[in-house]
């Protein structure tokens, strides 16, 4: 008798504990997707002041160039983007992601490429984790392809607020 008492106080002890933290997990699940929105609205937020901070520093006229991001980078590697299906082009860009001509330090934001309209510059723009600004460059004159670096202090990377 005493063994069943103790086997059925086990058994509820097992089935509230489950219980509880079936309740908690749940609980915790909604909250964390709440939080995950606002986490990511406040990394965006951080990532334009980094970017503002990077472009303004290297004087550097955003309208003269296409953002190269997720949605247009497949195209713009095939040479099917419309404007920049320039062979030259997209042969020097993918050298460049090929042999890793880019290194943003560890610590640093993700490079920002761009590619200059007339197609013959290509922008790695990144804030290396001291606040200074980089912006790689790969300028194309006559039938070669050149690269220089640029790097100037900047506003150190903001907090996450």
């Amino acid at each position: 008798m005493r063994i069943k008492k103790s086997i059925l106080i086990a058994s509820v002890a097992i089935l509230l504990v489950a219980l509880s933290v079936n309740i908690y997990g749940t609980t915790n699940k909604a909250r964390t997707k709440a939080e995950t929105e606002r986490n990511r609205q406040k990394v965006e937020v951080r990532l334009e002041k980094v970017w503002k901070d990077v472009k303004n520093t290297h004087g550097l006229n955003e309208s003269d160039y296409l953002k190269i991001n997720s949605e247009n980078i497949n195209p713009f590697l095939n040479g099917t983007l419309k404007g920049f299906n320039n062979k030259d082009l997209v042969e020097q860009i993918n050298l460049i992601f090929r042999d890793s001509l880019v290194k943003a330090p560890i610590g640093s934001t993700e490079p920002t490429i761009l590619v200059n309209k007339n197609c013959k510059e290509i922008v790695f723009a990144y804030k290396e984790s001291d606040g200074k600004n980089t912006m790689h460059f790969f300028r194309k004159a006559d039938k070669a392809w050149s690269s220089e670096i640029l790097s100037t202090e900047g506003s150190p990377i903001p907090e996450i607020e």
